[in-house]
């Protein structure tokens, strides 16, 4: 996947737009399991 990302022939601009899309994603799911260990350790009833 990253060496087909990675090719090269990239120039700077696609290369800062890439690691601003990983830094994303490393964020969206740092957020995600701090979501999921939050409602492990404060179960709250979704179902209602």
């Amino acid at each position: 996947m990253f060496f087909i990302i990675s090719k090269p022939g990239l120039n700077l601009n696609e290369n800062l737009s890439f690691s601003r899309i990983s830094f994303l994603v490393l964020f969206h799911l740092f957020t995600v399991s701090a979501f999921i260990l939050f409602h492990l350790l404060f179960p709250l009833n979704l179902t209602g």
